[in-house]
């Protein structure tokens, strides 16, 4: 009997390690499955919208910072599955995002209520869509499309009444990090990477780096499709915010290299005017970010650090707080 209790205490006891590990692995496995985290801010700040990509998966999920709570989206047809890179209207009543068709291997604009009821596709193009965002006047929706066999994309937009694909710009672009649209309607600002840039010169400046990307912020006039290149950098991520563009950068040298000149700056927030100038330092506080969004009011900055942690932080009274999300509820989502 004595031997039959220890052994049964044992064995109750290793089953409870396994399925600790299982939960551990679990949620290593989820904390490898953010490689493009892009939360946005829903326009009063109150919410974020992301995808999460789990076990070959991807959803769409909404965080209340109130609450703290986590929603996911779903749907009777499946339809919310291998969806991608979500953005709210400006009044918060609509989510457009990206859907993947594993079957013809393209990516396309869909539109759908901020509560995950009608759900409409908007293109048919039988391409690679990404990065959708609206317009302030949310009759629009601005997006990146290229062909499968092209690694450069050009900017589109669609009109969401009468689904019209229109091209916005002849310019073509490797990646856009952080999207975004002056408060006018005049203005795309994104950044990308300058093929232009001389990696091994900029790089000798460097300790950590024997070869570095130049990022470039750019912006696009929507009404004659021209385009300039603002600020350039790297690890540019820009916010627009009232007409003002707020990034992380880094800043450690100003070098000019035909005729152009790179500001690789320290990792920190800056703000800038919507043609690059008059610059100003944030926050600059040990940053370690992977990712990052600001709120339409340019109260709140959401990041991922490398180390797999988020936070907020608020740019007015420099206060930096972690936000834990449920894994547990994520992986529910996934394992339904």
């Amino acid at each position: 009997m004595f031997n039959n209790k220890y052994f049964l205490v044992a064995f109750v006891f290793l089953i409870l390690v396994c399925c600790n590990k299982k939960n551990n692995d679990e949620k290593e496995k989820l904390l490898m499955m953010y490689p493009d985290f892009n939360p946005k801010y829903s326009y009063d700040g109150e919410k974020l919208i992301f995808d999460i990509r789990y076990n070959y998966k991807s959803r769409i999920f909404e965080y209340n910072r109130d609450s703290q709570k986590l929603k996911v989206f779903t749907d009777k047809d499946n339809i919310l599955e291998n969806v991608f890179e979500p953005s709210y209207s400006i009044d918060s009543q609509f989510i457009t995002f990206i859907k993947y068709f594993k079957s013809s291997g393209t990516r396309e604009v869909f539109i759908m209520k901020s509560d995950g009821t009608d759900i409409v596709q908007l293109t048919y193009n039988n391409m690679l869509c990404y990065f959708p965002f609206f317009s302030n006047d949310s009759k629009k929706i601005f997006f990146g499309m290229k062909q499968k066999v092209k690694s450069m994309f050009k900017v589109y937009s669609v009109e969401i009444n009468s689904k019209k694909v229109t091209l916005i710009s002849n310019d073509e672009f490797i990646n856009a990090t952080s999207p975004g649209i002056t408060n006018n309607d005049k203005y795309i600002i994104f950044s990308d990477i300058d093929l232009t840039a001389l990696h091994e010169d900029i790089a000798n400046k460097r300790d950590d780096s024997n070869n570095i990307d130049v990022d470039k912020i750019v912006k696009i006039d929507i009404n004659d499709g021209s385009v300039s290149n603002i600020l350039y950098g790297n690890n540019l991520k820009p916010n627009i915010v009232n007409d003002t563009i707020i990034f992380l950068g880094y800043n450690l040298i100003d070098r000019i290299y035909k005729n152009k000149l790179y500001k690789l700056f320290n990792l920190a927030v800056y703000k800038i005017d919507i043609d690059g100038n008059n610059m100003e330092t944030l926050y600059d506080d040990k940053l370690d970010m992977k990712s990052f969004r600001v709120s339409k009011n340019g109260r709140y900055a959401f990041f991922e650090s490398y180390n797999g942690h988020f936070y907020e932080i608020d740019l007015i009274s420099k206060n930096k707080k972690e936000i834990v999300f449920d894994e547990n509820y994520i992986i529910e989502q996934f394992n339904k």
